[in-house]
Parts: C-alpha cells; structure tokens; sequence
C-alpha cells in the first residue's frame, strides 16, 4: 500500500480556516480509485490526453497532493494542490481559503463540477 508523507499533513493552526461543520474523515486519499501515488505531471497529462470532461486523477508531489483534471469547455488539463490538514480536512486555496472534511466533496469544488454536469471519471496513473 501507499504511504502517505507525513510531512504532507499540516497543522490546522498553520493557516486561517473558516468554520466548517464537524464530520468525521470518512476516505482515504490512498485508497481513492484515482490514486496515482507521486507521478509526474508530463505522464499525468500524455493519459489524461483526449479523455472525456471531468477525468481526473491524484497523485502527491513532494510538498502536497495534486488533482489533475480535463477542463470541461476548452478540454485543457488542469492542476491543483491541496492538502490535508492536522484535523482531518482537505484545504486548498483557490481566491479564498477551501476546505472540508470530505475528498470527494474538496474535489468537485476544485474541478469547479455541478450538478447536471457529466460525472466526473477517476483514472489511475501508472
């Protein structure tokens, strides 16, 4: 299995996040069906080349995790970072601070998806 880096995970206290309702953290990026693990962006982008709005993958770099996307509209690929905070929640910072104790909720927000959009697609890495 994966292993997280834990110098990936943050203290809460480290940046400003608005109040969000308590849940409890109920996924584990590792075990995600569009965990890649680390991966480099040039093969991130030649498999999600020509694949369908809203595909996605995650994979960590050294310093954070990173949602990588096919954009609906233009299809362009897309690159986000994001953590995971002491207290169990995603945060990423797009404008204003995001956050929330749910990763699949934190990724529609950063692939800006909405209801009656095509679902998104988890692809896998290798």
């Amino acid at each position: 299995m994966d292993r997280v880096n834990p110098a990936l995970i943050r203290p809460a206290g480290a940046s400003p996040i608005p109040f969000v309702e308590s849940h409890a953290f109920d996924e584990d990026i590792t075990r995600h069906a569009a965990w890649s693990g680390p991966a480099l962006v040039t093969n991130i982008e030649k498999r999600l080349e020509d694949k369908q709005p809203y595909t996605f993958t995650l994979s960590q770099t050294e310093t954070c995790f990173r949602l990588s996307y096919v954009r609906s509209g233009d299809k362009a690929i897309m690159h986000v970072h994001f953590e995971r905070l002491a207290n169990n929640e995603w945060y990423y910072r797009n404008g204003q601070d995001n956050n929330d104790p749910i990763l699949g909720r934190i990724i529609l927000r950063m692939m800006h998806w909405e209801d009656g959009m095509v679902a998104p697609t988890p692809l896998k890495v290798s």
